[in-house]
């Protein structure tokens, strides 16, 4: 449930094509650039498009799934080329990449904290809410199927990052996922906690990968895991 305002489309029509010379729109706070063609000769017409979005309010986005909203924010820009066909419901629909790139980005009850072991439990609450003065992704979409080439959350401190691949009704297989922090980051953790986390670092970044398994909006089914 998107609104959109501000919609100005140039097309031309021949037959059972349909050339979009441009198609401009403002929804979510942004905008909206791009073109593409419609196909009218089946019973299902088929979209290609190639998009350009701005400034999009990443918090304002109407997430089906309860457990998304209010836990992503930032502005979003980026591009998406996308193939839009037959399919029973949208996301089965819709086949193509989305590349973006989000600033002031925040991320909330982002469930890795439930994944550390007890030793680490003075990390949990660092690890809880966390904000990133840039986030990037790359995603290809196939049918109801997501591949996260690289979803990565940059800071000057902490880093996360994902890949691998994503059913659309948001259960992982073993997605990877590595959370890099350095020094400065656990400043304030005991001195024991720091020394569980030596088998961690690697120069002066330390490096905990973990697998997702299953639903990832259920913190428990984010696991570390264990290196030797």
């Amino acid at each position: 449930n998107l609104r959109f305002k501000n919609t100005n489309i140039d097309f031309n029509a021949s037959g059972s094509n349909v050339r979009i010379n441009k198609i401009s729109t403002s929804t979510l706070s942004g905008t909206i650039t791009g073109n593409g063609r419609i196909d009218l000769s089946a019973n299902d017409p088929v979209i290609n498009t190639s998009l350009e979005f701005k400034n999009i309010k990443v918090q304002d986005f109407p997430f089906e799934n309860n457990e998304l909203k209010n836990r992503f924010f930032g502005f979003a820009d980026g591009n998406a080329s996308l193939t839009i066909g037959p399919g029973k419901s949208f996301s089965e629909r819709i086949k193509g990449k989305v590349v973006f790139n989000v600033t002031k980005g925040k991320l909330v009850n982002t469930g890795i904290q439930n994944g550390l072991i007890l030793f680490l439990a003075e990390l949990r609450y660092k690890l809880r809410d966390m904000e990133f003065n840039k986030i990037y992704g790359n995603i290809d979409l196939d049918k109801g199927e997501y591949n996260i080439n690289s979803f990565i959350f940059n800071s000057e401190d902490i880093r996360l990052s994902l890949n691998g691949p994503l059913g659309s009704d948001l259960k992982a297989r073993d997605m990877q996922m590595k959370l890099e922090f350095n020094n400065h980051f656990i400043k304030d953790i005991p001195r024991p906690a720091v020394a569980v986390l030596n088998k961690y670092q690697s120069g002066r970044w330390y490096i905990m990968p973990f697998v997702i398994r299953g639903d990832i909006t259920d913190s428990k089914n984010i696991s570390l895991v264990e290196v030797n």
